[in-house]
């Protein structure tokens, strides 16, 4: 019987080291220079949301992303400057290009970026009710 315990040990240890080998390799956030990641992402305010792909890559320490639609249409473009604590937007479609409405998304998405880094998925903006949704695409 002490020999049958053993091996079960073994298996469940090459089982686990199995199940756990795409974990290790996975970037979940951009930490180091060239890391890219992919996120699908969701936006949610009052009875509507915006929904799609964020594009992620560390370049030199700024995290530059890009949101874009089902069609191809990039939503928002920006930077985080992390010595800078900063979120810059390049550029914003038509209905969202309004001052309180990109300082209420920059304010969103640069603590957004900072859940994500400790492993959070999703964050709520009580003051201007917004939800930001950010889930790992694993294609």
């Amino acid at each position: 019987m002490h020999l049958f315990s053993k091996y079960n040990k073994i298996y469940l240890f090459f089982l686990f080291l199995l199940l756990s080998t795409p974990l290790i390799g996975q970037i979940t956030y951009p930490m180091n220079d060239g890391d890219r990641v992919c996120y699908n992402v969701q936006i949610e305010f009052h009875e509507s949301y915006l929904s799609g792909m964020c594009i992620m890559k560390n370049q030199e320490g700024d995290i530059i992303a890009s949101v874009v639609n089902e069609f191809g249409i990039s939503l928002i473009d920006f930077t985080y400057s992390e010595k800078k604590d900063k979120v810059k937007i390049y550029r914003v479609i038509k209905p969202l290009n309004r001052w309180y409405i990109k300082r209420a998304l920059k304010r969103g998405i640069k603590n957004m970026l900072k859940m994500m880094k400790l492993g959070g998925s999703k964050y709520i903006d009580k003051k201007n009710n917004l939800t930001y949704i950010f889930t790992l695409n694993e294609t």
